[in-house]
Formats: structure tokens, sequence, C-alpha cells
């Protein structure tokens, strides 16, 4: 399997850590989220290493669909009635400022990305889930986010109902963070790869462990995957891991230029140009057996071949996302009060 992004993987490599070293900052995990992170601390005055068990941005980063959304499927009500509308809005907010974060980063920089500004749809085929399309429009209305209730779409099929919500955005996330790894080089970021950290201890300052050598730092970013400690967070119980699936197909012609998502499914249609579009589904959590990841795929190929007769599979591939139980995304400080571990709330 190889990914639509990895075929333009084009990254120089970095040494492995071979010495003993001191930082203020030691970002784990080398993918958008650690790369990003130590964007932002450039000017700070702060020594910043960024270190990777593998090379950066081959592990989620490359395997994403790079859309740019604050959509994530019928999520605004249920933060609504869980929460209230104040976090909903947070939630609202920030990913909307992240998109637009991408746009002016991308420009100050100078990197050619592909960002593009894109309608977002969630859209349904099942009359079960037109009232819940309706729901979610509201709350986004009383959100503030403008957002359209919609009966036909692009797609190559009909739908019965769908959100249209505009200022949404596709990029070339490889192109993206190539540019961005050569702003933290010149600006004497220390980037390891190929270095697995096995542990962290705080005695005063932390100490990052790898096989064979320690990172002294003041301050500890773990921007892995999945959480490399698991205390005193537990987060082995409060997250679960799910496999999504997608084909990149050459349907020439295709009509489609927003990005889509299925309610009920999470059938996805994202376009690349108007030759190529990646086709998303087939989703399952990680590690159920009942799945062959080969008639996976098939019925992707087959579902491609459908709604855009002749096409040409180009490329396939998966990824593993961290499922929080309340859909939510952790993001916590760990600090020692009176000897204790302490997980302060979300932020």
């Amino acid at each position: 399997m190889l990914s639509y992004w990895k075929n333009e993987y084009n990254f120089k490599e970095y040494i492995s850590l071979d010495k003993d070293i001191d930082v203020d900052v030691c970002i784990i995990g080398a993918g958008i989220t650690g790369i990003m992170t130590a964007y932002k601390l450039i000017g700070s005055g702060l020594k910043v290493s960024l270190v990777d068990s593998g090379k950066i941005c081959d592990g989620v980063t490359v395997n994403t669909t790079a859309k740019l959304t604050s959509m994530h499927g019928l999520i605004y009500k249920y933060l609504i009635d869980s929460y209230d509308e104040e976090f909903a809005m947070k939630y609202l907010e920030s990913n909307e400022k992240a998109i637009l974060e991408v746009k002016e980063i991308s420009e100050k920089e100078k990197i050619d990305c592909d960002f593009t500004f894109r309608d977002n749809y969630i859209y349904t085929c099942k009359e079960e889930y037109v009232q819940k399309i309706r729901d979610e429009v509201l709350a986004l209305d009383n959100l503030g986010k403008k957002a359209e209730f919609v009966t036909k779409s692009e797609l190559p099929f009909d739908i019965l109902a769908g959100i249209k919500t505009t200022n949404q955005a596709s990029f070339n996330p490889v192109k993206y963070l190539e540019g961005i790894v050569k702003v933290l080089e010149k600006n004497g970021v220390l980037i390891f790869e190929n270095t697995r950290i096995i542990d962290i201890v705080k005695d005063g300052k932390y100490e990052v462990k790898s096989e064979s050598n320690v990172i002294s730092a003041e301050h500890v970013v773990l921007a892995t995957h999945y959480p490399i400690k698991n205390f005193p967070g537990m987060y082995f119980l409060k997250m679960y891991q799910d496999a999504s699936h997608v084909v990149c197909v050459e349907a020439k012609k295709h009509n489609i230029n927003g990005m889509y998502l299925c309610a009920e499914n999470e059938t996805s249609f994202r376009p690349i140009d108007k030759n190529t579009i990646f086709i998303g589904g087939e989703g399952h959590k990680t590690g159920d057996n009942s799945f062959n990841v080969e008639a996976v795929y098939t019925n992707l190929t087959n579902f491609a071949d459908e709604i855009f007769p002749g096409c040409n599979l180009k490329f396939y591939w998966e990824n593993q996302d961290c499922i929080t139980l309340d859909k939510v995304p952790y993001i916590r400080r760990i600090f020692k009060i009176n000897a204790k571990n302490i997980c302060c709330d979300r932020i």
C-alpha cells in the first residue's frame, strides 16, 4: 500500500540522536503536530529539538486525506448537548482558525502547497438521517457558522439531504511541511530521525531517554500518534484506534469540486484535480478481524468504478485515527503537585 502523498515524499534524511543533549523544549513526534509546534516556537528564544522514532511525516501525516475542515461529521449538536454552546464554539473557532493559519503561514513562508478553498458537505442517503442533518444546520446557525441545507450535490448519485459550508480547504501536506521543516532548520531546531523514546522521567528537568542517549529539557511536548506515556492519564482506557481506508483513482473529467462526507457511514470524496479524486470508506475499529483488508479495497475500487465508470486505481492506503470516548481531542498538561502526578482539564 502506498499513499498519494507518500509517492510525493521528498524530505531529506536526518541523523539519529547519537549523544546526550540539553534543550529547552523537546518535541516527541515529527508529524504535522510536532512540526507545527516547533514552528510556533520560532522566535521564542528557546532551544528546540524534534524527535521521531522513524522518518519525519511518515506516519499519519503522509496517510492523510489532507482536508482542512471544521466539519467533522455531525459534531456540533452533540457538543452543544453534551457540554454547552460555549464549548462547541471553542471547538468550531479553533478549527476555523487552523484553516486560515495554514493559508497565512504558507503565504508568509512562500510555500506552494496547493492550498485551495473548497465547499464542504456532510450528506445522507438515508431518510432517518435527514432530521439529523436539519438539527446540525440549526446547531451551526446558533453558533454563527453559516450552513446551508441542501438536497442536491455534485456527486454522481442522488442524496436526500446535506449540509453545505464554505471556506473549508484542501492542501498538499508534504509540500507544506517540506517548506516548514526548511524554516525550522534555518532557525536552529534540532531534528532527529530513527530515535525511539523509551521513557520520560522528571526530576527537576525532564529526562527524555532514547535507547542510548538522553535529552534533558525544561519542557516536553508529546506529539505522537498515540500517547507513549499512559500515566497518569490512562489514555489506553479513554480512546480507541479506528482504521480508515482510501483509494485514489484517476477519473477523468469528474465534476466534484467540494469535499464530501457521508453522515451514516463516513464514505468521503476529496478531489485532487480534475482527473484525480480520493474516495474513503469501509472504516472499522483497528483489530476487528471481521474485516478482510483485501475485500475492503475491492469494495472501494468497485464502488469507484460504479460511480466513475472506467476510472483507474492509482494508489490505496489506510490510516489509523485515535478516537476519544467523548469525541473531543485530548490536550493536557502533566505536572507535579505534592509529589503526585496530576492532569489538568482539557484546554
